[in-house]
């Protein structure tokens, strides 16, 4: 420092650096807090509206639309009613997107402006010059004026900077440096077209999913053809090769019929014109190939592609053993792609996709009951961006959820080891779990008559009320039968009956009131498909590939039988008076014109 003439003490001067380092601080900081303010604001926007909720509510829950369905419970046939909740729904989703969106950028922008903040302050004081010591005199008041003048620029540089930066946070393009799933891609192609989920009717005329309408195993449908031979073409409409091996089933919406095939090195989705068999279109699925370290080992009997596809009225989305999953068109253009990884399961991946009110649901299970693995999720059909999503205390297994429509609202039901968990379809809130089942979980769940029946592999098949609440045990459920369990088979159900199918070939008949046992017959052969309800017939297909059919009554008569031609291993489809079967190495359609 110098003196004057005056004997003023004139301080040294910060350099530029100094002072630009000082300002950057300045214009940091406020911009941080400005963006911390509005980050606020955007997460108390984001809390559910209903704060008596519980406490696991999604940000997604509307105590609006819960009112809505509520009159819709009421009203089941106002579709007017149906519109106004599909457009409710769609406004919640789309403004909890938005919110997503903004927390997403803001954080980015909060990050970067206190990393700045703290980079330019050290740097501002380790250049700071020394201040006066006491005793030298009055600073000099030239100095003083100047320092005034720096900090009216400084103040309307923070003005401006903060002003800009707030619009800049609205403005900057999306981010996805956290994206909902591992190695996302969009597909090129233009915006996503959303359409208006199929109606209840709609998806009863066709077969959307595993074991068709509710995955029941039930047609709508009771006109089957009365008598066919896959060996000699007697009864046959169709008969076309697929051209990847796969444990699959057929899945079918109006004139398209579906399936996946795989090997080690490739997948793929096929699609079949249902009145000809005409391979109309076949897409790979490559989205994970880049990432996995070494080939995927699989078991022989469960392959690279047995997870059975679904789809709604625009729209077929498939997954793999390699935990790929893919979104197609009807004319087969990819929608979307998302790697989940590669699943940790003991046999391969073989849970079966389904779809309720425009999302896809997937079971994912690996692992362990305690590695926090296994999950579950809802995904936006149109767009594969996660609705919600829930870390599931449950270990491998192979089952597939379905999704029961319920006076209070629909339940979706899932099956797993140790557990069946009960969920809110739409929020993926839990409101019921039992500790019943075992290891090596396959059959998946049915509902009749407002029970949940679950089969722990032989071991025992549960009644459950389908209104429970909170933790159940086995003391909790209706009844329990302890013969004829299957290990593979999904059970099946109308008002009065359950059929128990097991793999060494013995189909028992139990009451669903009491679980009574009202008789067995042995086929002698064994069966890996589960069996089907057409009209009053039951129809089961063994491994040799042989369907027999069978009278869905409380006394065992059966009412005639015929052959593929090669081995069966998957549960046909049937829609519009047809049946679709996948053998060994075709896909075959018998059925009138």
């Amino acid at each position: 420092m110098e003196r004057n003439k005056d004997m003023t003490v004139e301080p040294e001067r910060p350099g530029i650096a100094c002072r630009s380092a000082t300002r950057i601080a300045v214009v940091a900081g406020a911009f941080s807090l400005t963006v911390a303010v509005l980050l606020a604001v955007n997460f108390s926007k984001s809390r559910p509206s209903n704060w008596a909720a519980p406490a696991d509510t999604n940000p997604l829950y509307s105590e609006e639309l819960a009112d809505l369905k509520v009159r819709l419970a009421e009203q089941p046939g106002n579709e007017d009613l149906k519109e106004e909740i599909r457009a409710f729904d769609l406004h919640v989703r789309q403004g909890f997107f938005l919110r997503q969106d903004f927390s997403r950028r803001g954080k980015i922008l909060l990050f970067a402006g206190l990393a700045l903040f703290v980079i330019a302050l050290k740097t501002a004081i380790s250049l700071r010059p020394k201040p006066p010591l006491p005793g030298d005199g009055p600073i000099d008041p030239r100095v003083e004026s100047q320092r005034k003048a720096a900090a009216r620029f400084s103040v309307s540089v923070v003005g401006l900077c903060v002003a800009g930066s707030a619009l800049g946070l609205f403005l900057l393009p999306r981010l996805d440096l956290e994206p909902p799933d591992r190695g996302a891609r969009t597909a090129d192609q233009p915006a996503t077209v959303r359409t208006a989920p199929p109606s209840a009717e709609e998806i009863a005329r066709n077969w959307p999913r595993f074991r068709g309408p509710g995955g029941l195993g039930i047609s709508s449908f009771d006109a089957l053809p009365p008598g066919w031979d896959g060996a000699d073409g007697a009864g046959i409409r169709w008969k076309t090769e697929v051209p990847l091996p796969g444990f699959n089933s057929p899945i079918v919406w109006d004139d398209r019929v579906f399936l996946s095939g795989a090997t080690g090195m490739e997948q793929e989705v096929f699609c079949f014109h249902a009145d000809s068999g005409e391979l109309l279109w076949r897409s790979p699925v490559i989205v994970g190939a880049g990432q996995r370290d070494e080939e995927l080992e699989i078991w022989e009997e469960t392959g690279y592609a047995a997870s059975t596809l679904a789809c709604d009225n625009s729209r077929v989305y498939a997954i793999f053993a390699t935990g790929d999953l893919a979104c197609f068109d009807f004319d087969g253009k990819k929608v979307w792609d998302r790697s989940l990884g590669t699943p940790n399961n003991a046999y391969g991946f073989a849970t079966s996709l389904l779809v309720h009110e425009g999302n896809l649901i997937v079971q994912f299970d690996q692992g362990g009951d305690d590695d926090d693995e296994s999950i579950l999720f809802a995904a936006e059909g149109a767009t594969g961006q996660r609705v919600w999503q829930r870390i599931r205390p449950v270990a491998n297994s192979w089952t597939t959820p379905i999704v029961v429509k319920n006076p209070g609202g629909d339940l979706l039901v899932t099956v797993s080891d140790p557990l069946v968990i009960v969920h809110d379809p739409a929020t993926g809130r839990e409101i019921w779990r039992a500790d019943l089942m075992g290891a090596d979980v396959a059959p998946s769940p049915v509902v009749s008559r407002g029970l949940v029946y679950a089969v722990a592999p032989n071991d025992a098949a549960y009644a459950l009320r389908l209104d429970a609440r909170g933790a159940l045990t086995e003391e909790d459920t209706v009844w329990i039968i302890d013969e004829n369990i299957p290990d593979i088979c999904s059970p099946l159900c109308t008002e009065e009956l359950i059929f128990l199918l097991t793999t060494m070939g013995t189909l028992a008949c139990f009451e669903t009131e009491k679980g009574a046992k009202l008789w067995e017959h042995d086929f002698g052969s064994e069966f890996n498909a589960s069996p089907s309800l057409v009209g009053d017939r039951l129809f089961v297909a063994d491994l040799d590939g042989r369907m027999f059919a069978v009278d869905a009554a409380r006394e065992f008569a059966e009412r005639g039988s015929g052959a593929l031609g090669e081995a069966i291993f998957c549960t046909p489809a049937f829609a519009r008076g047809r049946m679709y079967i996948r053998g060994e190495k075709h896909l075959v359609c018998f059925g009138k014109d």
